[in-house]
């Protein structure tokens, strides 16, 4: 009888860490707090491992409760990070339209030049942390891509120079080497984030 109960104590124990970790997801306000729930879930789940033998079961009652909380879990995370990817989102788009303004405000090459080594250098700065950044939405990739397309019209347009007396006419294609760099930074900092995978289940249940 005694070790029926101390089992029991055990799952129970186990239930109430599940729903603590629950309750610190629901509580996040951005990714990097999803992100360390997760990571200490990961390094709780292993730990449970050790705790329990490998065809030990809950009850079923048990189960279905893990279950629950394990949904509940996952809708809370999903809706903490579906807000933060807007939030990344306009404040991408933003400085993507800042960047398009700019180059299509220049007249000639060096203030291209200086436009796309601004953004190649902020870029970079959002490569750093694009493994821990939210997925944008459709809605915001679709505008990015525009403002990329029209920004490698602006650029072509400032790097190509002139003929007098052929004034519009191109001396040299430009239009591949500005395309494939907007496209290539576009690409770097939104198109490649892959949306996170869902959580894997709780080992014990």
């Amino acid at each position: 009888m005694s070790l029926v109960v101390g089992c029991s104590d055990k799952w129970d124990k186990a239930i109430s860490e599940l729903d603590g970790f629950k309750d610190k997801m629901c509580a996040c306000k951005d990714k990097a707090c999803t992100d360390g729930v997760k990571k200490d879930m990961e390094a709780w789940e292993t730990k449970m491992k050790d705790t329990f033998k490998k065809d030990e079961k809950p009850p079923e009652k048990l189960i279905e409760k893990g279950d629950k909380i394990e949904k509940e879990m996952r809708e809370c995370r999903k809706t903490v990070e579906k807000a933060a990817g807007a939030e990344a989102g306009a404040a991408a788009l933003k400085k993507m339209t800042e960047f398009k303004d700019s180059m299509c405000a220049c007249k000639d090459s060096a203030c291209a030049q200086k436009v796309s080594d601004d953004m190649t250098k902020w870029g970079q700065e959002q490569a750093k942390d694009v493994g821990s950044m939210p997925t944008p939405d459709e809605d915001t990739t679709k505008k990015m891509t525009d403002i990329g397309t029209k920004m490698g019209e602006c650029m072509q347009k400032a790097m190509t120079p002139t003929l007098p007396g052929l004034r519009g006419c191109s001396v040299r294609n430009a239009t591949e080497p500005a395309t494939s760099f907007i496209e290539a930074t576009v690409s770097r900092c939104f198109m490649s984030r892959s949306a996170s995978a869902a959580s894997r289940a709780i080992s014990p249940w």
